[in-house]
């Protein structure tokens, strides 16, 4: 299987060293959901990132006796989980998809 590694940063070497195999393979879809993985796996991060500064500042508050400031962020910080699961389910998917195009390209 071809690195996708390859693909991203040689996509014409790598269009150029297929098409020597007598086909032309188009590389967009591949490239497409990369940035797509990308672009999701950002928004995973953020919401991380978010999730460990919430849970910070309520044991912060809890540890200051502010029990109702620290329910308001338990509040928002339970709607992170569903957030994150989504987002994660999306990423699942565009990784498997990248996977079976790389399997369809000849080593």
């Amino acid at each position: 299987m071809i690195d996708l590694k390859l693909i991203l940063q040689n996509p014409e070497e790598v269009k150029e060293r297929l098409s020597l195999r007598g086909e032309k393979y188009d590389l967009s879809q591949i490239q497409e959901l990369a940035k797509k993985r990308g672009q999701i796996q950002a928004q995973v991060d953020q919401i991380r990132a978010e999730r460990n500064r919430l849970s910070r500042e309520i044991g912060t508050l809890m540890r200051q006796g502010k029990n109702a400031d620290a329910e308001k962020l338990k509040e928002q910080a339970s709607q992170i989980p569903v957030k994150l699961e989504a987002l994660e389910k999306d990423l699942n998917e565009i990784e498997l998809e990248i996977r079976k195009n790389l399997l369809l390209l000849p080593n």
